[in-house]
């Protein structure tokens, strides 16, 4: 569920739906409206072929590899040992 504050009221989902590069469309979402979403521990993402298992925050050097498709992360990584203390799946 988004969230309800003003960069949502802005949102122009006719906009979105007619941008046809998914890039762009997540360009376009603020990050107010998904940066406090919880994800269940057990979802299954689209470009996962796994369950993906909450494992807390460490420091192992991962590399977001993003949602198919999508050329940034949503935790703005872009390279690898950049995630010392984020949560990892």
């Amino acid at each position: 569920m988004l969230n309800a504050d003003s960069d949502s009221d802005s949102f122009d989902s006719e906009t979105f739906k007619s941008l046809s590069n998914i890039n762009a469309q997540l360009e376009m979402i603020p990050e107010t409206m998904w940066i406090n979403i919880v994800v269940p521990d057990t979802q299954k993402f689209r470009s996962h072929d796994y369950f993906l298992i909450a494992k807390g925050a460490e420091n192992s050097g991962w590399d977001c590899d993003k949602i198919k498709g999508v050329d940034k992360c949503f935790s703005g990584l872009t390279g690898f040992y950049q995630s010392d203390g984020m949560k990892v799946w």
